[in-house]
This record gives structure tokens, C-alpha cells and sequence, in this order.
């Protein structure tokens, strides 16, 4: 039985978190800030469930998947051509070299060398067409 699941002695039935009917948690994580706390607190529940719930959910502790999250935020705004700092700022990182430490550590590549790989690519489809 996963921890979420709890039996009502009456009838047997199992209840499920009310965290399962969460839908969106990229959105609710960016609408936190990417803090556990924040998260919580949106959720109306304690920081200890919510991370026994991520971890099953996910099968990583909340920290790596917000990670994973604000990275994929911050790859948006990169292919859409915006600085590094820039990605930083919507992927809420209070300083770029914390950004930039995150994101080579989820992605493989600092925030340069994937907007280089992205222009590159960029460069040899041009060349296809052509």
C-alpha cells in the first residue's frame, strides 16, 4: 500500500491524497518558487507529505525534480534566444553561477555551451535547406 493510501476503518475503502488530484506540478512548483515550503503551502499540506508524496510520485527527492523543472524553464527561454540571466530570473535562481551548476548537472551542458549547440543546429539546418 503506498503511503497515501489510508483505509477507513468503516467501510475498507481507500482513500487517496488529495495530491493526486493535482494535475500540473511544473506549474504549481513554478507558482512556489521551486521551495518545498511554498509548495506546501499551496497545496494546503505539510512539507514532510508533500515530500513523501514527490518521492513516490516521481521516485526522486522533490529537490531533483524541481531541478529537472526549472531547467526545462530555463531551456525555454535559451532556445527562445534570452541571456543566461535571464533564464535564471524565471527559473528563480537568486544567482546565475547557482543557475548555471543546476543546469549542467541536469542537462550535461553550461547554459553557453547549449545555446552554442543551438545556434549550431540552427546553423545546419540553414545549410540543408540551402
Amino acid at each position: 500500500m503506498m503511503a497515501q493510501e489510508v483505509r477507513r476503518e468503516s467501510g475498507g475503502e481507500i482513500v487517496k491524497s488529495r495530491l493526486d488530484r493535482v494535475k500540473d506540478w511544473p506549474d504549481l512548483a513554478k507558482a512556489g518558487k521551486y521551495q518545498l515550503k511554498a509548495v506546501a503551502k499551496l497545496c494546503r499540506t505539510s512539507e514532510r507529505h508533500l515530500r513523501r508524496y514527490l518521492w513516490e510520485k516521481f521516485g526522486k527527492v522533490p529537490k531533483h525534480v524541481f531541478d529537472e523543472w526549472r531547467a526545462s524553464d530555463a531551456e525555454r527561454e535559451l532556445d527562445r534566444g534570452e541571456s543566461g540571466k535571464a533564464a535564471a530570473v524565471v527559473a528563480h535562481y537568486a544567482h546565475q553561477s547557482s543557475f548555471a551548476r543546476s543546469f549542467k548537472r541536469v542537462t550535461g551542458s553550461t547554459p553557453g555551451s547549449y545555446c552554442v549547440s543551438l545556434s549550431m543546429s540552427a546553423l545546419a539546418k540553414e545549410v540543408r535547406k540551402s
